[in-house]
């Protein structure tokens, strides 16, 4: 039988552990870079996700900034 393997990040993570880390890394990289200097690549790469979950969770930067 063949599995296929999980990414490194996606073993156990719930989805709030992973809007979770967006937070955490979005809250760091707008304190270091402020918002204009900030991508959402940035935030999803220091957050070891699919760039695609910022908008998901959090519709965007903008929404990802207000908390939503």
């Amino acid at each position: 039988m063949t599995r296929l393997a999980a990414s490194s990040h996606s073993s156990g993570n719930s989805a709030s552990s992973t809007s979770e880390d967006l937070i955490r890394a979005a809250k760091r990289l707008f304190a270091s870079q402020g918002f204009d200097g900030t991508t959402v690549r940035d935030i999803a790469d220091a957050a070891k996700t699919n760039l695609s979950l910022v908008s998901y969770y959090f519709k965007g930067k903008e929404g990802l900034y207000r908390g939503h």
